[in-house]
């Protein structure tokens, strides 16, 4: 007869071994289909991944990037690629085919195995370019622990960029599952432990009421997870083996806890990645329609009601640019178990006023037991409207480049021509489908004007030399030898073509043809010379000054005239010169000299170097801003020194002074003489009456000589004479 302690104890062990057993089977079910669907979540969030970078590839595969500005592009949109696992923020990894280091984002772990990174290569160039690998991460100092964790990471290829892209877990998420599963077990197990204490509840009275009270425990727990042990457990039961039973419940209700929060995690973590998404996805079983997000029902113009349980088939008809074959056929490859991708045109919605334009991938998929698809829908309206943008752009260019009065000529980064416009054609008198692919120093010969040396093109120097700067290259004045030996003169100006990242990736020269510019620039320059000599050797001063009167030019006769030199003269103003009263008196006359609105002429006194006041004549006119280039007004003047002359008028006027003078003493002597001649008439006269009246009073002529009227005619002689005078 076993008493009741070891009868407790036979129950116990076969209660445990009961439990094990369905700890045990439960555990592999739920391992196996919890990394099943781990598994397909990490191919769900790689191919979404894979299927933002399908412009990039496209890009790549049209040959608007180049191979190594694809890869970066992959790589800067990988690195803010990220997602919450456990707790922790897990990123997505980028490796090459060839091993060769490239610039990864910080990871939470680290790769350092060559086995490991040479198991993901092979993955990688296998046909099916994906698959799974599992590695130990780097040792991890956990407390005074030093530890390794499992990671199980998915990887799929991009065969045209030799990449991967790949994400991972650590497999203790799937030992928390399957701890999960044993605590389920637990609890059916301590369920069915407490039945088999009932049966023993005669022999073991203390706890005959136990299956009861766990019984009310179960329940109470059951309805509010969340309530306190210690509010639902008795205080009759803590007893030793009560105190063991209440330590198992209290772990067994920790680990449940724990198990639900990460389970709701989980659940919540691919809520917000299908609903954040800015991606239209969509779920099916077989071809019915499960789930939808919002960005599906904006793309379909649909209620989610009127979404939700409709035919996909349906949703692709939709699309013009898919006939039925074309469905039937997607469908049917995707069945296949192949992740197929289309391009999807969209009618235009309300709002808008063109078709919209989707990338559309097609993912098949298992959710539990039923197969169905995840359907992806990228929106590439801006893309196609950037790629005609882009066209149209080109175009333009293109049309530019052809309009342009200047040769254009543009090469690779190893000077091979590559294009040229009709101006440079008739400038090397190569035509265009014969230049490219040759070497620009075969169709553009270039010498020195000066010396007729060969010279090297300045696009030449800026692919060879100048790699490292950003500046053209501004060529003189070359001699280009033509195709037929024609010489003409041209001007060249080279500059480098970068990319984005200012890598050269070629080099552009225009060429002007100046023949006819040089003409006129050496006309000019004769021109010039002709008139500084005619300035230098001048018989009259020249000069220039501005309008506030100070001097710009001064030729050496006026240097000469003024005695300063060219230099002296910069420094002095025309008007300190000028003698004041002049100033004072053609003062009208220098302000509108000055203004330069008219041409002035007028005399001046002026002082030289040494003192002296000499005279001069100045004519002079105003020269208008517009006139010259990046200069202000000036005034021009003659100034022609006339003091000799001056002098000579002064001698001549002082002789005719004189000779006036002399005139006028000559005329007088003449009048006085007349005068004389006139007074001495009369006086004769006077003098011959009078003599006769005193012969006549003396009595020396007889009375008988004498009539009567005698006396009188004598006297009125003498009367007529004194009034003559």
């Amino acid at each position: 007869m076993l008493n009741s302690r070891r009868r407790l104890a036979i129950a116990v062990i076969s209660v445990f071994v009961s439990i094990f057993g369905l700890v045990a089977i439960q555990a592999w079910l739920h391992g196996q289909r919890y990394l099943n669907l781990r598994q397909n979540e990490l191919i769900r969030i790689v191919d979404v991944a894979i299927a933002g970078l399908r412009p990039i590839i496209k890009a790549y595969n049209d040959g608007k990037i180049g191979y190594y500005q694809a890869r970066q592009q992959v790589l800067r949109q990988i690195h803010d690629l990220g997602y919450q696992e456990g707790g922790d923020t897990n990123v997505f990894f980028v490796g090459t085919y060839d091993l060769v280091p490239m610039p990864l984002p910080q990871l939470p772990y680290s790769i350092h195995s060559v086995q490991v990174l040479s198991a993901m290569v092979e993955i990688a160039r296998s046909p099916n370019a994906n698959g799974f690998v599992r590695y130990n991460t780097s040792p991890e100092k956990t407390g005074n622990r030093i530890s390794r964790r499992t990671r199980l990471a998915y990887l799929q290829g991009i065969p045209e960029l030799e990449l991967y892209v790949g994400t991972g877990l650590f497999t203790s998420d799937i030992r928390e599952s399957i701890l999960l599963a044993v605590l389920h077990s637990l609890v059916f197990g301590l369920i069915f432990a407490s039945v088999s204490v009932g049966i023993l509840i005669k022999s073991l009275r203390p706890v005959s009421n136990i299956s009861w009270v766990l019984s009310e425990i179960f329940t109470r727990i059951a309805e509010d997870p969340n309530e306190s042990l210690d509010t639902v457990y008795p205080e009759q039961l803590k007893w030793i083996e009560g105190q063991a039973i209440y330590n198992g419940l209290s772990r067994m209700l920790n680990s449940l806890r724990t198990a639900r929060f990460k389970q709701e995690e989980s659940e919540d973590r691919f809520r917000r990645l299908f609903s954040d998404s800015r991606d239209a996805i969509i779920l099916t079983n077989g071809l019915q329609i499960l789930e939808c997000n919002q960005q599906a029902v904006k793309c379909f113009d649909k209620r989610r009601d009127e979404l939700v349980g409709s035919d996909i088939r349906s949703l692709l008809l939709l699309s013009p640019s898919l006939a039925d074959t074309m469905v039937d056929d997607i469908l049917d490859r995707a069945v296949d178990g192949e992740t197929v991708s289309a391009s999807l045109i969209l009618p235009a919605r309300a709002s808008e006023q063109s078709e919209r334009t989707y990338e559309l991938s097609i993912h098949p998929q298992y959710l539990g037991m039923e197969f169905g698809f995840q359907v992806v829908l990228h929106d590439i309206t801006s893309i196609r409207q950037s790629e005609r943008m882009l066209q149209n752009l080109n175009e333009n260019l293109y049309r530019t480049l052809y309009s342009i009065g200047d040769g254009v000529i543009t090469t690779d980064p190893d000077g091979i021509i590559t294009r040229m416009n009709r101006v440079a054609e008739d400038l090397t008198e190569w035509n265009q489908e014969e230049a490219v692919g040759r070497r620009l120093q075969e169709v553009v010969q270039l010498r020195d004007i000066n010396t007729g040396a060969h010279v090297v093109c300045s696009l030449e120097i800026i692919l060879e030399i100048a790699r490292d700067s950003n500046d053209g290259v501004s060529g003189e004045a070359r001699e280009m030898i033509t195709r037929r030996g024609r010489k003409r003169f041209v001007s060249e100006n080279g500059a480098p073509i970068r990319t984005a990242d200012y890598a050269i990736s070629g080099g552009v020269v225009v060429f002007r043809d100046i023949s006819n510019q040089l003409s006129m620039q050496r006309e000019l320059h004769e021109s010039q010379r002709i008139l500084a000599m005619v300035l230098d050797n001048a018989p009259i001063g020249v000069g220039a000054f501005t309008r506030r009167g100070e001097f710009m030019y001064a030729n050496p006769m006026l240097c000469q005239m003024l005695g300063y030199s060219a230099m002296q003269l910069r420094r002095q103003r025309f008007d300190a010169m000028v003698h004041q009263d002049d100033l004072r008196r053609n003062l009208r006359s220098f302000r509108r000299l000055m203004m330069g609105t008219k041409s002035e002429s007028f005399e001046i006194r002026y002082l030289t170097r040494s003192g002296e006041l000499r005279y001069a004549e100045l004519s002079g006119g105003g020269v208008d801003a517009e006139q010259v280039h990046d200069r202000q007004g000036f005034v021009v003047v003659i100034i022609q020194d006339i003091t000799d002359i001056k002098r000579a008028e002064r001698e001549s006027l002082e002789k005719e002074q004189l000779l006036i003078q002399a005139e006028k003493l000559a005329a007088l002597g003449e009048l006085s003489a007349g005068m004389a001649h006139e007074i001495n008439q009369p006086l004769t006269g006077i003098s011959m009456a009078a003599d006769n009246l005193q012969l006549v009073a003396t009595g020396q002529i007889p009375d008988r000589l004498i009539s009567p009227g005698y006396v009188r005619e004598k006297t009125e002689h003498i009367h007529e004479y004194i009034d003559r005078i």
